[in-house]
């Protein structure tokens, strides 16, 4: 990758490009637009009981099939079954209420629509921001939600990232065309958000279209999103609960969960907050928020990076501001990350984590962590553990 000056946006086409030109030049009206397909199709979610052959008739009954039991063949239609059978945690005529999103319309002071499931999905844009460093972290964020979010933007707020020119972004070499990146520290999310709107089709965003902003170290729970993408029946902001881990999946800051990313309508982004999707973030006052202190609607691993990393991460967020009187003078090198992680203390040295059991935790990490666990072992095992720490825990 090419790194250009002033503001950097890198679209992403059948192979990595960049194109650095001038801000003046990206109000050029002749520029090629983006043209997004969606990535959902109701006919894969869902399994209609049709009662007439018209798939918009409203008799037509429907099961989300994630969340249903399906005895025979799972075809497209399929007269013999009257009505859904839920799995265990799923909820709704339809099955397709998860866990989360149910305890969330339970809890809710908003007064809600009954869900119905729609046969066009919406898409989802999602908005990924923050300091770039750990490019795992950055596949864990994109390939948890591959299949459901329809374009990815990444904002990198790093003004010196020698690891973001050499981003290839080679786990998503199968739709590098769903992605824009902008890598310039000076970008605002507001001038961010104008751009993407500026490159896209005009029949590539609808005012009910979903939004979603992430910060660099938050991961959201699929399920949650994939209902966003079918239902309308809730307005406003969203914002999720997250599990708060630190170092890796295998520790859990005291604290216990953080409320973090946060999600609404284009249509709400636009006259409720400027347009500027950072002020999502700051807004104190969701519609909704999914996730319990039991239930998360994500994850928001801190610190969950190499060592190396993770001193760099420190750097960039200030160590006078992190670290207490008595280290501050000390050096603050591999071996130490190492050695917090293995006592199992935060990075101020005092607090000390919660450890988890991966296998007793139905929430221990995202599903595709744990469907390649053997890619993630930094993540998922305390690498730093002594057999004789292990044996005294």
């Amino acid at each position: 990758n090419g790194i250009g000056e002033d503001y950097s946006i890198h679209f992403i086409e059948t192979e990595v490009k960049s194109t650095y030109l001038e801000t003046k030049r990206w109000s050029d009206e002749s520029r090629n637009k983006i043209r997004i397909d969606p990535v959902s199709n109701f006919s894969s979610d869902f399994l209609i009981l049709a009662k007439s052959d018209n798939l918009q008739d409203s008799e037509n009954d429907v099961c989300f099939r994630e969340g249903s039991h399906l005895s025979g063949a799972e075809d497209n239609r399929r007269q013999e079954q009257t009505s859904c059978q839920c799995k265990n945690e799923w909820h709704g005529k339809d099955c397709g209420q998860p866990e989360i999103l149910w305890r969330a319309f339970m809890t809710s002071k908003v007064s809600l629509a009954a869900p119905v499931a729609k046969t066009e999905p919406r898409k989802v844009f999602y908005m990924i921001t923050g300091n770039i460093i750990s490019i795992e972290m950055l596949e864990i964020q994109v390939m948890e939600l591959k299949d459901i979010v329809d374009f990815f933007i990444i904002c990198n707020k790093r003004k010196s990232n020698s690891k973001m020119k050499r981003l290839k972004l080679n786990f998503a070499k199968q739709f590098l065309d769903r992605f824009l990146i902008f890598d310039n520290g000076n970008c605002t999310s507001q001038f961010i958000y104008s751009e993407t709107k500026n490159r896209l089709d005009s029949s590539s965003l609808d005012s009910n279209d979903i939004f979603i902003i992430s910060e660099e170290d938050e991961i959201l729970n699929r399920k949650a999103i994939k209902y966003l993408k079918y239902y309308d029946n809730f307005s406003g902001l969203i914002r999720f609960r997250l599990k708060y881990n630190v170092y890796g999946f295998y520790m859990q800051h005291p604290e216990g969960t953080k409320i973090g990313s946060a999600a609404c309508t284009i249509n709400y982004l636009e006259e409720n907050c400027k347009s500027d999707p950072e002020l999502l973030l700051q807004s104190r006052r969701p519609s909704i928020i999914i996730g319990d202190l039991n239930h998360f609607g994500g994850w928001h691993c801190e610190y969950c990076f190499q060592p190396t990393e993770i001193i760099e991460t420190l750097h960039l967020s200030s160590i006078d501001g992190i670290f207490p009187d008595s280290i501050k003078n000390r050096q603050i090198d591999v071996a130490y990350i190492q050695n917090l992680i293995a006592s199992g203390l935060y990075v101020d040295g005092k607090l000390g984590l919660i450890k988890l059991h991966r296998y007793s935790d139905k929430y221990f990490s995202p599903e595709y962590v744990d469907q390649n666990n053997w890619r993630f072992d930094n993540i998922l095992v305390n690498l730093y553990l002594t057999f004789e720490d292990d044996y005294e825990n």
